[in-house]
């Protein structure tokens, strides 16, 4: 029958992905950068809520948030299966850093609008890349 390797003999448990270091630095760098967008998220629907106090506006922000990812989702997955995964995804995620800056800015200023349409672009990249990372 087939043993399995010495390598993965000696780890079992629960957590026992997290004792290999590249698996580590995914999990706790994807971990990071999904409570940053949650966060986002969130302050986005706030921020929404407070100029407009319409729960209305909840819902068209979400709906346009969405609508955009149906929309360019199988172009941006053609277009992260021909770019090298590592550069996309540190590329996308720096991007994703960059429009937090740019929509806290954007709130500084009260321009806060216009900061969606990039948000979107990059999840429309991004998402595919982090579904097929190897």
């Amino acid at each position: 029958m087939n043993e399995p390797s010495a390598a993965i003999r000696g780890r079992s448990g629960t957590f026992a992905a997290l004792s290999f270091p590249n698996y580590r630095l995914w999990f706790f760098g994807q971990m990071t950068s999904l409570f940053g967008t949650w966060m986002q998220s969130t302050a986005q629907g706030y921020l929404v809520y407070q100029l407009t106090r319409s729960e209305a506006w909840l819902g068209y922000v979400g709906f346009a948030s969405g609508i955009a990812a149906w929309i360019f989702l199988l172009y941006g997955g053609a277009v992260a299966d021909r770019l090298p995964r590592r550069s996309l995804l540190v590329v996308t995620q720096s991007l994703s850093m960059l429009l937090a800056l740019v929509l806290a800015a954007l709130f500084v200023f009260q321009l806060c609008a216009a900061a969606r349409a990039l948000a979107a672009m990059q999840v429309v990249v991004g998402n595919p890349g982090l579904q097929h990372f190897d």
